[in-house]
């Protein structure tokens, strides 16, 4: 994931700019979430057809 330059945050206005952080790190914990799901699911299938 691009981090952002200091000219992109000073382009985006304060309020903007918290949204925009809020959004990403959602979207981060979105995403670490489901590959922990993905991995749980993905071990539990694999445990119930190896028994």
């Amino acid at each position: 994931m691009k981090e952002l330059t200091i000219n992109e945050i000073d382009m985006v206005n304060g309020g903007d700019a918290a949204v925009a952080i809020g959004l990403a790190l959602g979207f981060i914990g979105a995403y670490n979430a489901l590959n922990e799901f993905g991995a749980g699911l993905g071990a539990g299938l694999y445990d119930g057809m190896h028994k």
